[in-house]
């Protein structure tokens, strides 16, 4: 019964791809979970042309959340066969406003009880966080994973978020449980910082940080490329973000030390 957002604090590849991954690593767990990924970024629509999933669409399954159980939406979510794994898309272009966002979080909120994972590709937050619709939807989350590249800028855009983080809790914007994890990520023609040396800046503002390389390009629009499993090194930054454990581990130089080559798209 969790909730986990994924953001950005500066540019759409810093994330891209990484709630996709997230979720179908979280689904192929055992026992199998109840897992369903919600697309909520219309700049790139990515979940659904990553996991070749066209509809029903976040639109259409938050027209029906009103008087529907969380069972029934889950019902209505397109599949992928394996991992066994729910799929809501967005449509490009679709302008997320205080309306959608609102029907978004009475799903979520149906959905908090019927599925055991929630992840959502929520839209970039560029600092400083302010009232908006994205800061409303990421107040519904429990666990909020802030994706950086190892770039001198997205890191500076890291800092300035998580330096806010407090003031927007303090707002009522973010729940004042919730827990905050920063997932360095990228590929080697992304990165020009020392992710350790990324780790040690980001660590005075977050207290859990990871690495999850992104093996599976950052190029849209990668349709129908899928998730990207059972690849050690992205599985053990992924388990961080889901279990909030193995940090040591996780940041450990063996696990760092060859960043991924470079996926055609």
């Amino acid at each position: 019964m969790t909730v986990i957002g994924v953001t950005g604090a500066h540019s759409h590849a810093d994330k891209r791809g990484l709630a996709a991954n997230l979720a179908a690593f979280a689904a192929a767990r055992e026992p199998e979970p109840t897992v369903v990924v919600i697309d909520a970024d219309p700049h790139d629509a990515d979940v659904g042309k990553r996991l070749a999933i066209d509809g029903p669409d976040m639109q259409r399954v938050c027209s029906l959340s009103d008087g529907v159980s969380g069972g029934a939406l889950l019902a209505v979510a397109a599949r992928v066969a394996w991992p066994r794994l729910r799929v809501v898309p967005i449509s490009p272009g679709h302008t997320l406003d205080s309306t959608s966002v609102t029907r978004l979080r009475s799903v979520l909120a149906r959905l908090r009880v019927a599925a055991d994972v929630v992840v959502v590709d929520c839209p970039v937050a560029e600092p400083p966080l302010r009232r908006s619709p994205a800061t409303s939807l990421l107040g519904t989350l429990d666990v909020l994973v802030l994706a950086v590249t190892p770039d001198r800028t997205s890191v500076a855009a890291a800092h300035r978020f998580l330096d806010r983080v407090p003031h927007a809790i303090e707002r009522g914007w973010l729940d004042p449980n919730v827990a905050v994890r920063v997932a360095l990520t990228g590929d080697e023609g992304s990165t020009t910082l020392d992710p350790f040396d990324c780790a040690d800046s980001l660590g005075a503002s977050c207290s859990v940080i990871t690495t999850v390389p992104q093996w599976w390009g950052r190029v849209p629009p990668n349709f129908g490329f899928g998730a990207t499993l059972q690849i050690p090194e992205i599985d053990r930054g992924l388990a961080v973000l889901v279990d909030g454990t193995g940090v040591a581990a996780t940041m450990r130089r063996p696990a760092l030390t060859a960043l991924p080559r470079r996926v055609a798209n």
